[in-house]
C-alpha cells in the first residue's frame, strides 16, 4: 500500500508538472503514471486509494489539470483527509532525491521524471511479487488451486494456469525480482503432473474429480490431442524448453511438436508470439 500511496503523493504534487521527454515533448507527469500503469494493467489493491486514483483521472478529463482544491474540500472526508496528507508530505523532489539516491541532475524536470518513473517501477515489482507470492500458495503436489480440479477441464485449465505462472516468472526475473524458495521446483512439478496427464488422463483424476465449477470427468479430458494446435497459454511450451531444456518434459515437448506449429506464431492470451522468441533462444 505505501507503494501506491507514493503513487498518489507524486500525482497530487506534482502530476500537473511537465518534462521534456526523449523526442524532445512534453509530457506532464500525470500522463508518464497514466499510460505506463493503463498499459501494464497495474491496478491499486487498496479500496480508498484506488477511488482516489479514479477520481484524480476523472478531474483530469473534466477539467485538464488537478486542482487541489477539489480533493481538499471533497465531500468524500476520506479523500479530502489523504489529500490534504499527501499535500503535507510533499517535500521537495530535488532534496528527496538526492538525500535517497546519491545522484544529482542538472535539471529540475528530470529530476521529477526519475522520482516518477521510479515509484512506477516500484509498483509494478510489487505486485509481480504479489502474484508471484499467490501463485507459490496456489501449487501444492504438482496441482494448481482451483485448476486442476475442473473436471472434465483440469488439464486444460491446469495448462493455462502454467502458461500464466511461467509468464510471470518471466516478467519476474526480467524485473529483477527474486522468487520465492522452491517456485521453480513446485513450477516443475506442476509441468510433471500436466506431462503424466497428458499421456494419462487418470493421472490428473483425483483432483478432477472435484469438479470444481464444471462436469465430471468420467476419466477423461477435454483437450487437444498435439501441441502443434494449441495457441491459448502456449509460451510456457517453448519457456520451459529454453529454461529447463534437459527437463523431460522440455524433451518431450521438443520431440512432438512441429517446427510450424500453432504455439510458435501465436499466444492468444499475450496478443505476441513469445514461442518463437524461446524457441529460438533455446536452440
Amino acid at each position: 500500500m505505501k507503494l501506491e500511496e507514493e503513487i498518489l503523493r507524486i500525482l497530487i504534487n506534482y502530476g500537473n508538472d511537465t518534462f521534456t521527454t526523449e523526442d524532445d515533448e512534453q509530457e506532464s507527469v500525470a500522463a508518464l503514471i497514466f499510460s505506463d500503469l493503463d498499459a501494464d494493467n497495474i491496478s491499486f489493491t487498496n479500496p480508498g486509494f484506488h477511488a482516489m486514483y479514479i477520481e484524480i483521472i476523472s478531474v483530469i478529463e473534466e477539467k485538464g489539470i488537478i486542482d487541489l482544491q477539489h480533493f481538499i474540500n471533497h465531500q468524500n472526508q476520506e479523500i479530502s483527509q489523504k489529500a490534504i496528507d499527501l499535500i503535507s508530505n510533499k517535500h521537495s523532489i530535488s532534496s528527496n532525491w538526492v538525500d535517497r539516491h546519491k545522484i544529482y541532475t542538472g535539471r529540475e524536470d528530470e529530476k521529477i521524471r526519475k522520482t516518477t518513473e521510479k515509484a512506477i517501477l516500484s509498483l509494478k515489482k510489487g505486485h509481480i511479487d504479489k502474484q508471484i507470492k499467490d501463485l507459490q500458495l496456489k501449487i501444492k503436489d504438482g496441482s494448481i488451486k482451483d485448476r486442476t480440479t475442473r473436471g472434465n477441464r483440469a488439464l486444460w485449465y491446469h495448462h493455462s494456469a502454467l502458461g500464466e505462472a511461467f509468464i510471470i516468472m518471466e516478467i519476474a526475473k526480467a524485473a529483477n525480482v527474486k522468487l520465492p524458495k522452491n517456485y521453480e521446483k513446485k513450477l516443475l512439478k506442476a509441468v510433471e503432473l500436466f506431462h503424466d496427464a497428458y499421456l494419462d488422463h487418470s493421472a490428473i483424476e483425483p483432483w478432477a474429480k472435484k469438479k470444481y465449477n464444471s462436469h465430471a470427468s468420467n476419466g477423461k479430458q477435454d483437450f487437444r490431442s498435439d501441441f502443434n494446435s494449441t495457441s491459448h497459454g502456449s509460451a510456457w511450451f517453448h519457456i520451459l524448453q529454453y529454461r529447463y531444456p534437459d527437463h523431460r518434459t522440455s524433451k518431450f515437448i521438443k520431440e512432438e511438436m512441429y517446427p510450424r506449429a500453432t504455439s510458435l506464431k501465436s499466444d492468444q492470451i499475450l496478443g505476441i508470439s513469445l514461442g518463437c522468441i524461446y524457441n529460438a533462444l533455446a536452440n
